[in-house]
């Protein structure tokens, strides 16, 4: 079934509702019905917060399915009060409503911080079609003494300030929910003063000055997460073949332009690899934070990083200009494996965040060299080891509800559960299998069946038989290497290597063992594919003494206690 209905561009008009203006968009492009939740946005905020403005206006269409008993609940951020709430059938015929009232808030501890929501239950005088939709119209204000001026401390959370103000997401409390999913097409209109710019995902429609006020229109005909920035930002933009980067920094500093070409380069080998992205823009905002922590947020075409000061120095730094790849391979990896499709289904987890984790080294290989991605992988490798991954109840296939209490599992084990699909199968078929998976599913919903689909045209390796040993269950493997015996001969040496592979079962394990000669020189690489625990024996040949062998050099397994993987000659 197709996630929404493709429709032609059509033009933005802007239209005075009440006292308010309204972005009156037709819901022309709706996510599913049948999958709960909204199926649309149309957005309108105003903000000047130097005179105590913040205000909105929001209607929601959702399937008619959600009222239950002439009764239905929506949820707003805690501290806006709601002006006014009206209802809507599709045809645009008013609803009549006997009463709303708040019914109560709840506190929650979410993996950004604590979000305080108020629910409010409309009564309704008459039974709603559950066939038909259902359009949900809200307006609310932030009293102007909530209004701060200071700065937001987190990416997510709704944040009213005169330095700037942040709504990260669906959930952030500045948009109205109902329960089920809340990401959807929508349309956006912002009213900001001259000195805010805003970044909102989807495409730039309209943006218009009067009297000191700026107008901007955003519309994303796909399901992205509603959420925008706005802030006196410093913003730097550049096309390059067909795609435009954008990035927007607080206004007293200035980053090099040469992060867009860094994030320019990542996408377009995605775009060479996969297929068009799910936009034709990429926004990166650095918001202005109270506290500079890691990480970011990818709203479709809207990457929020929280941490600027790594990169004040891009253009002389290396470590800067490594981790501003990882975070770009890793965000900029969504706009296909989130965004351009529904994933459902069991193991959506380890597609959406261990995939994501996994194209960060494989971009950094492919880009900088080998040396660049097994780096990433040993950061991984070690988070998984450390904080015992292994150990966590459930499987990859079958996580409850608190899989980001172990992040480690998913982004960590699930990438290196990527790299040996890569290795079993060979690149070519890999990255072939995932361009099909993406042609074939765009704009669908999609699951893991239909990935083993098109992964298997590509090769004679059992896709699902082979991920079955690392995601139905969690691999505890050491690998160790043992005995090394080393035997001139002719022109050279003969090297015997004894390994020990310590694991909970045999699992078929694609690596590589790596051995040195000289000081400072790079792997030389040797394919040792492995399909059982136990002790394993491995011979070569080489032309001059092996001073120093390693296991897995370039840290491709997800094993643990790697401190057994080297032999270094003695004396050397």
């Amino acid at each position: 079934m197709k996630r929404l209905v493709n429709v032609p561009a059509f033009l933005l008009l802007i239209c005075i509702l009440g006292s308010m203006l309204s972005a009156c968009i037709p819901a022309a492009s709706i996510a599913d019905p049948s999958d709960g939740g909204i199926l649309y946005y149309d957005i309108f905020i105003e903000m000047d917060p130097a005179q105590g403005i913040f205000r909105s206006e929001q209607t929601i269409t959702i399937a008619g399915s959600m009222a239950k008993n002439r009764k239905l609940s929506v949820f707003i951020g805690g501290g806006l009060v709601i002006d006014t709430l009206t209802l809507k059938d599709d045809a645009g015929n008013n609803i009549p409503i006997t009463s709303w009232q708040e019914i109560g808030s709840s506190t929650t501890d979410n993996w950004w911080g604590k979000m305080v929501t108020s629910e409010i239950e409309i009564q309704m005088a008459e039974e709603i079609p559950s066939e038909g939709l259902l359009k949900v119209n809200l307006t609310y204000h932030l009293p102007p003494e909530a209004i701060q001026d200071g700065l937001s401390g987190n990416l997510y959370n709704l944040f009213v300030s005169t330095q700037g103000i942040h709504a990260g997401g669906p959930e952030s409390g500045a948009f109205l929910m109902v329960s089920g999913k809340l990401e959807a097409p929508f349309a956006m209109t912002i009213t900001h003063p001259n000195t805010f710019i805003c970044a909102v995902p989807g495409e730039a429609i309209n943006s218009e000055e009067t009297d000191g006020f700026v107008t901007d229109t955003y519309r994303a005909e796909i399901p992205y997460d509603p959420s925008f920035s706005c802030a006196p930002y410093n913003f730097m933009s550049k096309e390059i073949q067909g795609l435009r980067f954008e990035m927007y920094v607080p206004k007293q500093i200035d980053l090099s332009p040469q992060m867009l070409d860094t994030a320019a380069k990542v996408l377009l080998l995605y775009r060479e690899k996969f297929g068009e992205p799910s936009a034709r823009s990429l926004r990166i905002v650095f918001p202005n934070m109270l506290e500079n922590v890691g990480g970011g947020e990818s709203n479709g075409n809207l990457v929020l990083l929280a941490n600027i000061q790594p990169f004040l120095n891009y253009d002389d730094d290396e470590t800067a200009r490594s981790t501003f790849v990882d975070l770009v391979a890793h965000e900029g990896y969504h706009l296909w494996n989130t965004w351009s499709l529904t994933w459902e289904g069991s193991l959506s987890e380890w597609w959406v965040e261990g995939g994501a984790n996994f194209m960060a080294s494989w971009v950094k290989e492919t880009l900088q060299g080998n040396q660049a991605g097994a780096s990433n992988r040993f950061q991984y490798l070690k988070a998984f080891d450390e904080q015992e991954a292994y150990r966590h109840k459930d499987s990859l296939a079958n996580l409850d509800d608190g899989w980001f209490e172990h992040w480690s599992l998913v982004y960590n084990y699930g990438a290196l559960v990527w790299e040996q699909l890569r290795l079993e199968m060979g690149s070519e078929a890999f990255l072939a299998g995932l361009r099909d998976f993406y042609k074939s599913q765009h704009n669908q919903k999609t699951g893991y069946d239909d990935f083993i689909t098109s992964m298997q045209k590509y090769t004679q390796v059992d896709v699902a038989a082979y991920l079955e040993q690392w995601t139905q269950r969690n691999a505890r493997i050491n690998l160790a290497l043992g005995d090394v015996v080393i035997q001139p001969m002719n022109e050279g040496y003969e090297v015997q290597v004894d390994l020990e592979m310590d694991a909970d079962r045999n699992y078929e394990i694609a690596t590589t063992l790596g051995f040195k000669t000289s000081t400072g020189e790079d792997w030389r690489l040797i394919d040792l594919p492995l399909v059982k625990r136990g002790q394993n024996r491995i011979q070569f040949e080489s032309d001059e003494r092996p001073l120093e062998i390693r296991i897995d050099p370039e840290y491709r397994v997800p094993q643990i206690e790697m401190d057994d993987n080297v032999w270094v000659e003695a004396g050397k």
